[in-house]
């Protein structure tokens, strides 16, 4: 799918292939508010708006207990638009996160194995599109321990 983006509209197209025939669909991507929708918005302004509202739904679940949900939610906000105190606070709790798996016993650890995979999987995205660097403290370490664990073999 491309995206084409002509100032306050953009067009999303998709080449579909269906019994061997091909066709072109089309779609119109608009963001405006509801208090003025003859008033289209600019697209970044959504991507903003999108991103203030994962880091509020981060600072409701703040404090928790399991510090994942924030850790995800300010993740995610990143890779719609750069914030030095998100990013920050990801790196904190990502540090935070690996230090507990480090200290785990190996049948413990294995209990971890799915929510560290998808932990390392979300910091891969942020580094992909350089959003976090490749050498991102926690990043690197939480690949170390998932090739020590050998859990990236393909089980057959």
């Amino acid at each position: 799918m491309r995206v084409i983006k002509p100032l306050r509209l953009s067009l999303l197209q998709r080449v579909l292939t269906v019994r061997r025939a091909h066709h072109l669909s089309v779609g119109i991507f608009v963001y405006f508010p509801f208090e003025a929708p003859e008033a289209p918005l600019f697209e970044v302004a959504m991507w903003k708006q999108i991103a203030a509202t994962l880091r509020q739904d981060a600072a409701k679940v703040k404090g928790e207990r399991d510090s994942m949900p924030e850790l995800f939610l300010l993740a995610e906000s990143l890779g719609y638009e750069k914030d030095a105190a998100a990013s920050q606070r990801v790196e904190q709790l990502a540090a935070q996160y690996v230090a507990g798996l480090k200290k785990l016993p190996a049948d413990q650890l294995s209990a971890k194995k799915d929510e560290a995979k998808h932990l390392r999987d979300a910091l891969g995205y942020l580094t992909r599109f350089q959003v976090i660097s490749a050498t991102f403290e926690p990043k690197v370490e939480i690949d170390k321990i998932a090739k020590e664990q050998n859990w990236d073999k393909k089980e057959r």
